[in-house]
């Protein structure tokens, strides 16, 4: 073997050994991916040969480690003689990269380094990578901190207070996930709902903005079979209700939008009711104008 493919020997047995090593650490928290189970004995398969065509010390091979065994080393000729239960192997030269003076193994340091080096990588990957499963329990708390359960995206049922822990750890899971439509179309659906029991009508309107702007973004990362564009109209439809709002334009949008959502999913009723609803505002807001 060349140095240079000893070397790549080498650098494969480290990544396959980390590998490994990020799986049985995944494998701790993430017990139910049971279907990745066959990676691991992929895994070991690949760790096996590849150690054997690297080079394994004779002292680790299998038969010397589970059998009596006295190894040998002639000083003048670098050779190495194993003898088990009074036979003597033929003489194998150990090469100077695995064997040093005194017959011990020398440490493969580039393997170990290699292995240490992988493993460090896959774990820093692993906690950056990390950031769904913590979105997900920020999500579950910010439900949690309701004394009403959040209700899916799309339903207008209000919970009876909202606080800033709701908010704080809505935020949260989208800094942490910014490509999960869920978190903000459920904060969406709370002002939305919340907007009806604003105490003046300029917080109404805040809430009912800042609702629409969290459905637009859930609708941008989820545009397909959502109910989104429809949650979307019908904060459109309240908007339109205010009297400092744009009625015309609010409508014109939400028309639009349940258009879309009934192209989305023409079978559901509530998008057909939705939009002859706002078609009906629209015409009447166009005849006062």
């Amino acid at each position: 073997d060349s140095p240079t493919c000893w070397t790549l020997k080498i650098a494969c047995l480290g990544v396959v050994s980390a590998s490994i090593t990020a799986y049985v650490v995944q494998a701790i928290f993430n017990v139910q991916q049971v279907g990745l189970s066959f990676l691991f004995w992929v895994l070991v398969g690949m760790l096996a040969a590849l150690s054997l065509a690297a080079g394994v010390p004779d002292s680790l091979r299998p038969g010397t480690v589970l059998s009596k065994t006295i190894i040998t080393r002639d000083p003048l000729t670098s050779t190495v003689a194993v003898q088990r239960g009074g036979g003597v192997r033929a003489p194998r030269s150990p090469g100077g990269r695995r064997r040093r003076s005194g017959g011990r193994n020398e440490v493969p340091w580039p393997t170990v380094l290699t292995a240490v080096g992988v493993t460090v990588v896959v774990v820093l990957l692993a906690l950056g990578a990390d950031g769904p499963y913590r979105a997900d329990h920020g999500y579950w708390a910010a439900a949690t901190s309701l004394e009403q359960p959040a209700t899916s995206p799309g339903t207008a049922s209000a919970p009876t207070s909202v606080g800033p822990t709701y908010f704080t750890d809505m935020q949260s899971a989208m800094s942490l996930n910014p490509w999960e439509g869920t978190y903000p179309a459920a904060e969406g659906t709370i002002l939305a709902s919340a907007a009806a029991h604003a105490p003046s009508t300029s917080d109404a309107t805040s809430d009912l903005v800042r609702a629409r702007s969290l459905l637009a973004k859930a609708l941008a990362e989820k545009p397909l079979w959502t109910p989104y564009s429809a949650s979307e109209a019908r904060v459109d439809m309240d908007l339109a209700t205010l009297p400092s709002s744009s009625t015309t334009a609010e409508l014109s949008e939400a028309v639009s939008l349940l258009r879309r959502a009934i192209m989305d999913n023409p079978r559901d009723a509530t998008y057909h009711q939705l939009l002859a609803q706002a078609l009906t505002a629209e015409r009447k807001a166009a005849a006062k104008s």
